[in-house]
Order: structure tokens, then sequence, then C-alpha cells
């Protein structure tokens, strides 16, 4: 088979100064946080580990700046047990109070969004949204069957009633939003019992909460909300990306370009786009199916940015190796970088940090410029003609067939110097069969 080698261009160039760009950028990104603060979080869409984790850090940077309230605004139609489990866990720990509130109009806190809502010490909702319809289901949205429906059932039950009597809501709500998925609006909430507060916006919530008493085994206070300003805590960049993969249509048709890519690198010679497409789609579709935890993924999308910048001296791939590299190695940077740093951490540009990776984007510009330059001036070289005289390798025993590594692939290849060895040199002398095989002969010492 006929292996051409992409030349590097000034794409190729381009896309590489636009990652490496993307690198730096997550280091100077400095925030500073404000104390006696009123912390406002969103949870928007399908309640995944991104999600979990976007709760976790935003409410141990709301715990280190002493704010006084948190408030999560809750749209969403569910998610995963697990990452709502956590979430929960999260909440009901607070040292903070904390403010469940589904918005805006038309908004729903459905399946995993009901228990998220029963956790706050005070909820809310806006006319018009809607609560409950808890029932499980599996992961396609199919019903589970046999014993372990009733199994799943009861967990989820003993959890809301828990999480109801805790705050002295409505029970029966409780237990029948999972079994028979009941679903309430807003005004229904509030006169059973589910809720405390219906509230048109925002600030409407904050004023009505000024001077709410909160009595529950974990806080006993009185609000005192006035003057203070709300600070916003949205998701990051690199989170909004993780959260985006993580949807299923995403996650499949990730799985199915790495799985496709392989597959073709496989079935044909050399190392080319299906690889460097087909292993970085692989694993951020593991990771978006929470198949990989976010931190190994991260650290193989490293691993694999490394060991392609390493082949591309070894396997000439005509920049692709390259750029595919530092590609992974910036996603999987950005895996690394926590939340917090967006939040609050990052109060300045660390020198230490900033100069080695300026240091190496000149370095690395330098050595592209200089692949570029030598690309555009040396002589035009059409099909495989440009194989004969070329070195290589034998890859198995020529007697006289076997198989040589010339130019980034593998050939079929015959000896005319007589048997030649498994790791032996060789040249290129001539093509046959249209350019399908080549007649090689051992290197000169």
């Amino acid at each position: 088979m006929v292996m051409k080698r992409l030349p590097l261009n000034f794409r190729h160039f381009f896309l590489l100064v636009l990652c490496m760009f993307m690198a730096f950028g997550t280091v100077a990104s400095p925030v500073v946080a404000e104390s006696a603060e009123i912390v406002h979080l969103s949870i928007e869409g399908v309640i995944n580990p991104i999600k979990s984790r976007y709760i976790d850090n935003s409410f141990r940077r709301a715990t280190e700046s002493d704010a006084r309230l948190i408030i999560i605004s809750i749209n969403t139609p569910g998610g995963l047990v697990t990452s709502m489990q956590e979430i929960v866990e999260t909440i009901a720990n607070s040292s903070i109070p904390v403010v469940t509130f589904v918005e805006p109009q038309t908004s729903m806190a459905t399946s995993a969004g009901t228990f998220i809502v029963l956790a706050g010490d005070v909820a809310a909702m806006v006319p018009g949204s809607s609560i409950g319809s808890a029932h499980p289901v599996g992961g396609q949205g199919e019903k589970i069957e046999g014993p372990m429906e009733e199994k799943v059932v009861n967990v989820l039950v003993s959890l809301s009633k828990s999480l109801a009597e805790k705050h002295g809501r409505n029970l029966v709500f409780a237990e029948e939003a999972i079994r028979s998925s009941m679903n309430l609006t807003a005004e229904q909430a509030l006169e059973t019992g589910v809720i405390e507060i219906i509230a048109d916006d925002l600030p409407d919530l904050i004023q009505q909460l000024e001077g709410y008493r909160i009595e529950n085994n974990t806080h006993s206070e009185t609000l005192a909300l006035t003057g203070i300003p709300v600070t916003e805590i949205r998701l990051s960049e690199i989170e909004q990306f993780l959260d985006a993969i993580a949807n299923p249509s995403v996650a499949t048709v990730l799985m199915t370009i790495g799985v496709m890519g392989l597959l073709y690198e496989f079935s044909s010679p050399g190392m080319g786009l299906g690889a460097v497409v087909g292993s970085i789609s692989l694993i951020l579709g593991l990771i978006s199916m929470s198949a990989l935890p976010i931190h190994m993924g991260g650290v193989l999308l490293l691993c694999l940015g490394m060991i392609m910048l390493l082949l591309e001296y070894k396997i000439p791939s005509g920049g692709l190796l390259t750029i595919g590299g530092v590609v992974s190695i910036v996603l999987g940077t950005f895996f690394f970088v926590d939340a917090d740093q967006y939040y609050g951490a990052v109060q300045e540009v660390q020198f230490g940090v900033v100069l080695p990776v300026l240091l190496s984007l000149i370095a690395v510009f330098v050595f592209m410029a200089g692949l570029t330059l030598k690309a555009l001036t040396s002589p035009q070289k059409m099909g495989v003609s440009q194989l004969v005289g070329q070195a290589g390798s034998a890859k198995s025993v020529l007697d006289p067939k076997g198989s040589v590594f010339v130019d980034g692939a593998l050939w079929d290849a015959e000896s005319t110097d007589g048997e030649i060895l498994k790791g032996d040199e060789i040249v290129v002398e001539s093509l046959e069969g249209k350019g399908r095989s080549l007649k090689v002969k051992r290197s000169d010492p």
C-alpha cells in the first residue's frame, strides 16, 4: 500500500500556535475572591460528574471566603445517581446555609434534581416550574427489571425521606415522587409543604430570605443578607467543555471516531491521521462516559502527547504527530486545572510557571519554523519515486521477500543482494508493481 506523507505547512504551524496559547491561557487567569458574599451557583442540564465536581469546588471556595449563603439555581431533567449523591452529600455537610432554587420559569427539578432541591436548608421555586418524577430508570432511559428495581427504589426512597424529614418537608411526596413519579407545580409544592418559598427571580428570593429563620440539625440561624453582594460562580471553560462531551450523544460520537480511527490505522501501514485523531477521541470518549476519572484521563492524554512527540523523531508524519501531541498535552493539562484556580486560588501570574512556558513556546516556534523553511525550500518530489535511494531497515528476514520500513511506512520488499536479516539497514533500488513493492539491497557499511 502506498503511503503519502503530509507536508508540514503553515496551517499546521498556525494550529500549533493556537494550541500553545490555549495552554498559556490556563496559567494567567487570576480571579480574586471576595469575603462576606452570597455565592450563586447554577446546575443546568444533566447531572454528571462534572456538575458534582463543580459543586464540590464551589462549596470549598465559598467556605474559604466565609460566604454567608449559597444559592443553587436548578434546571435539570436528572442524571446519574452517583453524581446526585455526591452533590447531596456536599450540600448536607455544608457549614454554610444552602438554598436550592428551581428557576427560571418552565424549568424543572425532576429525577436527580428532586433530591438536590430536598437537600437544601431552604427550598424555593419560581412560578411555572415543576418538581418530581424521580422514579429510577436505566442508563438509556429503560425500565429497570426484576428485584433490582425494588432495591434501587427503596434505597432512593430512604434517601429522599431522610432529606425531607431533616427539613420538615412532605414525606408523602418524598416517597411518591420516586415510587409513582409524582410531579408538582411550584404552587402545589408550596401548598403541600415540599418547598418553603415561591419567588419570581433571584433578587426576589434574596429579599424574602432576609430575616428568614433556618432551624435544623445542621444550622440554627437567622439570615441577615442586606447589603451583601452576590458572587456568581459558573462552570469554568474546561468544565464547560467536559460537560459538553459528557452528553451521551457526543460521547457515542467520540467513541465511534476513536474506534474507527484506530481500526483504519491498524489496517494501513505507518502512523497517520487515524492514530492521532482516534487515540485522542477514544480517551475523550472514555472520560465523557465516566469510564475514566477526569484526572486519570488527563494523565493518559499527557502520556499520549509525549509519546506522539517522541514518535515524530522516529516516524516522519508531516507534522501530524507534533500537532496531535501538542493538542493531547494541552487537553491533558486542562484536565489538571482545578476549578479553584479559576475562583480565587490564583492571585497573581506565577512567573516560575509562565517563564518556562514562554521559553518552550519560543523553542517550539523556532523548531517548527525551521521545519517549515526546510519544507518550502526543498525540491518538490512527486509520488513514490522519491523512495528510490532512501535508506530503511528490514522488519523481517528477506529471503528474498519480506517487509521493510522506509519513509515512515511498512513496505513489501524483495532483496537483490541475497538474504537480508531482520534489523539490517537497506537502501531502495527500484519500485515494482506500480509502486506497491520495493527492490532493496544492503546498505553500504
